[in-house]
């Protein structure tokens, strides 16, 4: 019987979704960009590839909403 699990985000997620979505990311970005998604995901949807989207567009604009 399981009694935790735990899922894992990395910045080669992020680097490879960006790619995906052919916009260039640094690293440093897509650190950023993993840090938004911890601080700013609902524990009601968690996170996903629409929320690695969203904030990778929010980084590149240079943060604005």
């Amino acid at each position: 019987m399981k009694t935790k699990i735990s899922i894992e985000w990395s910045i080669e997620d992020v680097l490879c979704r960006a790619t995906d979505m052919e916009k260039k990311v640094s690293r440093k970005q897509a650190s950023e960009i993993l840090e938004l998604l911890e601080s700013e995901h609902d524990a009601n949807i968690g996170i996903n590839w629409d929320n690695i989207d969203y904030w990778t567009d929010y980084v590149l604009k240079g943060g604005v909403k």
